[in-house]
């Protein structure tokens, strides 16, 4: 988990581990590496061996964005990670009242 433990992101993880950890047949444990807009944990799990005992649960931002406006960020999203799926979708949405500030 690259964001800092009570967040949204947080908050689905750990309700997806028990679940992920039922269909894995093993334990799952959410572990929070907060920092630089999520470059620490999901370089973290970059480091991390390629024996499926590490996932990252991340936003478009902090594997895709980052990567793209930070050079020194050390990871490519499309050469680095793997995807396993999508746990939540999230829609953006502006008040109608922003639509009289243009």
């Amino acid at each position: 988990m690259p964001f800092a433990a009570g967040g949204a992101t947080d908050a689905v993880a750990r309700h997806v581990a028990p679940r992920l950890a039922r269909q894995l047949g093993t334990q799952v444990i959410v572990e929070n590496k907060p920092g630089a807009s999520g470059q620490l944990g999901t370089s973290f799990v970059k480091a991390a061996p390629a024996d499926r005992s590490t996932y990252l649960l991340a936003l478009d931002h902090s594997v895709v964005v980052v990567p793209l406006i930070t050079p020194t960020a050390g990871y490519d999203a499309m050469k680095d990670f793997v995807a396993a799926g999508q746990v939540a979708r999230f829609q953006w949405t502006l008040p109608r009242s922003w639509a009289t500030l243009a």
